[in-house]
């Protein structure tokens, strides 16, 4: 379902985005952290699946090569050499560790320090959704607009691979 609409953020929002595997041992613990961030109303948590450490026995059922390049072009803006996870981007800007919780918190915390309100108006138009965006220090300009389809929340049972007999 599409909500077409205008939304105004009267408050600093954080965008949360876990890149994660369910191939990945070091990757439940920062499950749970996001799982944790998506209870606060000034947090959007996104979590991707990569497809990169399928080969390990368990193919991620919610992997997906788009979720991998989309990690990899933040690797590339952030001057990254390699991908990992679980890493967590806050805002586009800045990257962290997911499973250490305290520098999640602190890049949370710096990213609502730096964000500013924005007023979104979407409208309907012949070609298909005309996007406007309007913030005291928002810059002129053209941006990218990424639309995501979410599932709330999925648990799936592990039976092969570095995570198995586990739920995640």
């Amino acid at each position: 379902m599409l909500s077409v609409g205008q939304a105004q953020a009267e408050r600093a929002l954080a965008v949360v985005e876990l890149f994660t595997s369910q191939g990945c041992s070091s990757c439940p613990p920062a499950d749970h952290v996001l799982g944790e961030l998506a209870q606060e109303r000034d947090i959007i948590a996104l979590s991707y699946h990569v497809d990169y450490w399928d080969y390990m026995g368990w193919k991620d059922i919610f992997g997906s090569p788009e979720n991998s390049q989309r990690q990899r072009v933040y690797a590339h803006r952030m001057k990254k050499k390699n991908v990992y996870t679980p890493q967590m981007v806050v805002n586009g800007k800045a990257d962290v560790v997911g499973s250490r919780p305290m520098d999640v918190a602190k890049a949370v915390m710096n990213a609502k320090k730096r964000t500013m309100p924005v007023s979104v108006k979407i409208t309907p138009v012949a070609q298909g959704l005309l996007v406007s965006a309007a913030s005291n220090g928002l810059q002129n300009g053209t941006y990218d607009l990424i639309a995501v389809a979410i599932t709330p929340n999925a648990e799936v049972q592990i039976k092969r691979g570095e995570n198995r007999g586990k739920t995640i």
